[in-house]
């Protein structure tokens, strides 16, 4: 699903992968205006506890999805038409985890031996 961002640091985060890949306009995010008017998040229709709106947005009838500014890094946010706008766009990927299941759970000690699972 389109990604969450409930935090100023995950805008940065977000913004910073943008630009890694070279998105230097406008990306889709999963915040969108519901029918009561609150900006909620499209996997979990969660009201948007945090927003970044540019000054002046949301524009009243500019659309009721939500892009992520990229060409600064203050990473604010505009209301897009998602249906006329087709925008690059950032997904979240849930349950991933990127620690192996055999890695142990603490440092190594000093002196003892470290293995990588698999590996003989």
């Amino acid at each position: 699903s389109l990604t969450t961002i409930n935090s100023a640091q995950e805008n940065k985060y977000f913004w910073r992968s943008a630009v890694s890949n070279n998105v230097l306009d406008d990306l889709h995010i999963g915040a969108y205006q519901s029918v009561g008017g609150r900006w909620k998040w499209i996997d979990d229709d969660s009201i948007a506890t945090y927003e970044n709106f540019a000054a002046g947005f949301p524009l009243p009838g500019g659309g009721q999805c939500t892009g992520m500014l990229t060409e600064s890094s203050s990473a604010k946010w505009t209301n897009e038409d998602c249906d006329n706008q087709k925008l690059p766009f950032i997904c979240r990927r849930i349950g991933v985890s990127s620690l192996h299941p055999d890695c142990p759970s603490e440092a190594p000690k000093e002196g003892n031996d470290i293995l990588a699972p698999g590996f003989p």
